[in-house]
């Protein structure tokens, strides 16, 4: 929220005819539709009950992907011991 509120800022004090009005605008437009999607995103994880196996595996997908993108590998381990599924879907 604070970008775009400087941005805002900047549009008004700048003036009217200078060329970098429009692209002030647009990238006004840009963080408001970033902060709109977040704030769904948000309101979307709340009225979505989650189980704790649903937390897992979701904590679960999250590491594997970063893990892909760093080229590493992530063991998931549950209560002391690691998923049968998530080892088998590396192999």
């Amino acid at each position: 929220m604070g970008i775009s509120l400087q941005i805002e800022v900047s549009d008004e004090v700048l003036p009217a005819d200078l060329p970098a009005k429009q692209s002030l605008a647009r990238a006004l437009r840009l963080c408001r539709s970033a902060l709109d999607a977040g704030g769904r995103t948000l309101n979307d994880l709340r009225s979505a009950p989650l189980s704790s196996a649903d937390l897992v595996k979701s904590f679960s997908q999250s590491a594997n992907e970063l893990a892909r993108d760093a080229g590493t590998v992530v063991d998931v381990i549950v209560e002391g011991r690691e998923r049968p599924a998530e080892r088998a879907g590396r192999q």
